[in-house]
C-alpha cells in the first residue's frame, strides 16, 4: 500500500471531532497550516490522484496543491474536489492577480 495513500485513508477514518481540528487549523498561520502532517498527506493524495503533473500545463516539476477555496480548510478530506495539483508557476498566477 502506498504510504501517502494509506496515511490519506488513516486521516480520513479516526474519529476526532473535526470541527474542532477545523477550527485549530484555521487559526494556525498558513506558512505554519503548510507543514502539518495532516495537509503534507493532503498534498500526496492530490498529487498522486492527478499523476504528479499540473493539471493546466502538465508540468511535473515543482508541484503545490492548490484550493479553489479557502472555505475548506481544514475539511479538505471531505473535499479533495476543491484541491487541484499546480505547478509553481500556474499557481502563482492565481496569486499574482
Amino acid at each position: 500500500v502506498n504510504k501517502e495513500k494509506y496515511n490519506f485513508y488513516k486521516l480520513s477514518s479516526y474519529s476526532i471531532n473535526k470541527e474542532e481540528v477545523c477550527s485549530y487549523i484555521r487559526q494556525m498561520d498558513y506558512s505554519d497550516f503548510l507543514k502539518t502532517p495532516y495537509w503534507k498527506s493532503i498534498s500526496s493524495y492530490v498529487k498522486k490522484r492527478d499523476n504528479y503533473k499540473c493539471k493546466l500545463c502538465t508540468n511535473k516539476t515543482n508541484l503545490n496543491v492548490h484550493h479553489s477555496t479557502y472555505e475548506i480548510l481544514g475539511r479538505e478530506i471531505g473535499n479533495t474536489n476543491k484541491l487541484i495539483c499546480l505547478c509553481q508557476t500556474c499557481h502563482s498566477k492565481f496569486h499574482d492577480k
